[in-house]
């Protein structure tokens, strides 16, 4: 209740999570594989997406930056976004690139002990060309009017490169807005430098600081070493 609804821009790589539900009481003739017999599909926000969700539920304000394809999966998932209550205005449709889409089977055996039995993933992780790069930095520093933060939420799909991180971070300061990062699991954190606060768990505070974050008292020297080395005012270890 105390949180209010502050408008939160958050900049990261939206997903579409797809879950096809079957019957998986046979094998194959083919090949021994179950056969998924198809019940229902469901369909969900991942990544970036699912955090929007979760400060939507919040009572936030929430503008997303990032990208879809130019497909189906995308218009899905900024139909799912717009349901939510989020502002898509600045997501760029990149006829490039794939929406993200990972799709979970899941079979049910004598109705009872659903699993998931594969994933597949529908993607392009390598990194966006700086025309696209400079796109994305300016839908964000045209977005920063009335916002109270910044949230980059980095998956290492390619969205947020040190190109964009840069610009993003340098527009947001000069706009007197704080930035927080959730990062990558790749350990690359340069790129966030000049950030105010980066979330980290304690396998990622032991790559970035270089020292060990186990057991929770040697969290300080990590995150104090983080602090220093990457130019930022908080940095929150997750144990």
């Amino acid at each position: 209740e105390g949180l209010g609804h502050p408008r939160i821009l958050l900049l990261g790589d939206l997903m579409l999570d797809r879950y096809v539900y079957g019957n998986a009481e046979r094998l194959s003739p083919e090949a021994p594989v179950p056969v998924l017999h198809f019940q229902r599909e469901e369909l969900r926000l991942g990544g970036a997406g699912g955090v929007a969700a979760d400060l939507l539920a919040l009572g936030a304000e929430v503008r997303v930056v990032g990208l879809v394809g130019a497909d189906d999966d995308g218009r899905r998932l900024l139909r799912l976004l717009e349901e939510q209550g989020a502002d898509v205005g600045g997501v760029i449709e990149d006829p490039g690139r794939p929406t993200i889409c990972k799709t979970r089977l899941v079979g049910l055996a004598q109705h009872r002990h659903a699993q998931q039995m594969m994933r597949l993933d529908f993607e392009n992780r390598a990194a966006i060309p700086d025309g696209l790069a400079d796109r994305i930095a300016e839908r964000v520093s045209r977005s920063l009017d009335g916002v109270k933060v910044v949230c980059l939420e980095d998956y290492d799909k390619g969205l947020l490169t040190a190109n964009v991180c840069r610009k993003v971070i340098e527009a947001a300061r000069d706009a007197g807005v704080p930035v927080i990062v959730d990062p990558a699991a790749s350990g690359r954190h340069e790129k966030y430098a000049g950030a105010t606060a980066l979330k980290l768990n304690r396998a990622e505070a032991e790559r970035a600081s270089g020292l060990p974050a186990s057991p929770p008292e040697s969290c300080r020297p990590a995150a104090e070493r983080i602090l220093e080395r990457f130019g930022l005012e908080a940095v929150i270890v997750t144990l």
